[in-house]
């Protein structure tokens, strides 16, 4: 009898910082016959390094990431997610990712304490009856990141209240010209140039409204 990886739910997650949309993720990995999960050592899921995971070391008062570790290493196509087996028998693996439902490639893997390299195991997916045992398989998991989130700079919310400056007033969006300020009257008078009406272009103007 082989392991088998059996999918047991997300549970949301807050903390500072953290942000919203975030779970643990929970896995039972049932053992096989004979057993191939000693006591002492590392269990692990080896995960796509695209998988927006986080340390489990940043959340010390949830008991579901008690004894779990998160490896990574930037060079590496993957990161490992796992735990430390305290006792013989099932064991539960958790991590901390976006809570939203999708599948990635996973190998399950161990390593001795004293050890610096991971073995990896064959294992099935289940619940019962589980598929085919592998040392690949699919699991569900949060979906690998497609790409840096995409902003166009500060939200609009930071500019409530705010008027635009310059010609945007009148809708050029070209700034002053250099050198008006050198052009005022000197007549002793507070003076400041008239904007410029971008329905009769001026030259410059680098976009007019209704153009």
């Amino acid at each position: 009898m082989t392991l088998t990886v059996v999918f047991a739910g997300t549970k949301p997650i807050t903390a500072p910082g953290l942000g919203e949309g975030y779970a643990v993720w929970s896995y039972t990995v049932q053992p096989g016959t004979p057993p191939e999960l000693p006591v002492g050592e590392r269990l692990a899921f080896a995960l796509p390094s695209g998988l927006d995971l986080k340390d489990p070391r940043l959340f010390p008062g949830v008991p579901e990431l008690a004894d779990m570790f998160l490896q990574v290493d930037a060079a590496a196509s993957r990161q490992y997610a796992g735990r430390v087996i305290a006792q013989p028998g099932p064991q539960t693996v958790a991590f901390v990712g976006p809570d939203v439902r999708g599948t990635c490639e996973a190998m399950l893997v161990r390593r001795a304490a004293a050890a610096t390299s991971w073995t990896a195991l064959t294992f099935a997916v289940g619940p019962p009856p589980a598929g085919p045992a592998n040392i690949v398989q699919i699991i569900t998991s949060p979906p690998l990141r497609t790409g840096p989130p995409v902003t166009n700079g500060r939200p609009v919310t930071d500019f409530a209240g705010t008027l635009p400056y310059a010609t945007e007033l009148s809708g050029c969006t070209s700034r002053w010209p250099a050198g008006w300020a050198a052009a005022a009257p000197r007549s002793g008078r507070p003076w400041s140039p008239r904007p410029r009406n971008c329905f009769q272009p001026p030259q410059g103007c680098c976009h007019r409204s209704g153009w």
